[in-house]
């Protein structure tokens, strides 16, 4: 954009100059000046805009961040769960006198298991996977819907009897699909895997 300026000014005078010699007088034509100032032209730069940047987001590392956000509750629960189980049961199994301690605490562990087992199953089924690993994903959540029925037999027991029953039901196959999906969403192996799955939760 150009701005221009323009100051013109005139300024007309007009002297008379009287000169006396020898008593007479002398007539002086006048005289006309014209001043003319023309000024002020500025230029301004022109105004830029900047183009938006665009961000293109990698599905299959936002999958990832998901898959990892997902199952963290519920590793982070069954991690509990196996730790408590430990402690009070350990390998060699208890008395129907030590009933009451497993129901107070190992029982409650694996109910709180069942319930973010099946959150995490919602959680699988509700989010737009990609295409390189939605029939993975499928198998998982079959296994896993199975892994919630299991766990709920747990944690749902009111005698030994019935924990007996529900320990000795029959578990899922491991169809390997979560180690799948996390190999093609480039995911750390969760075999031997010590990461440390209820920090931020607990």
């Amino acid at each position: 954009m150009v701005r221009v300026r323009v100051l013109t000014a005139v300024l007309a005078a007009t002297v008379l100059i009287g000169a006396c010699s020898g008593g007479g007088s002398e007539d002086v034509a006048p005289t006309t000046v014209v001043v003319t100032t023309i000024a002020a032209t500025t230029t301004e730069a022109p105004t830029t805009t900047e183009a938006p940047t665009t961000t293109t987001i990698d599905p299959i590392a936002l999958a990832g961040e998901k898959y990892i956000e997902f199952v963290k509750p519920y590793n982070c629960m069954l991690g509990l769960a196996e730790i408590v189980d430990a402690e009070v049961i350990g390998d060699d199994g208890f008395r129907s006198s030590e009933w009451p301690v497993v129901l107070e605490k190992v029982v409650p562990a694996y109910k709180s298991v069942a319930d973010n087992t099946v959150q995490w199953v919602e959680n699988l089924v509700s989010y737009d996977w990609p295409d390189e690993v939605q029939a993975d994903v499928d198998a998982l959540v079959k296994e896993e819907v199975q892994w919630a029925g299991w766990y709920a037999g747990l944690g749902s027991a009111t005698s030994v009897d019935s924990w007996n029953t529900a320990v000795n039901a029959p578990t899922p196959e491991d169809t390997g699909a979560a180690t799948i999906i996390r190999a093609k969403l480039g995911l750390p192996s969760n075999i031997n895997n010590d990461e440390n799955f209820c920090e931020g939760i607990l």
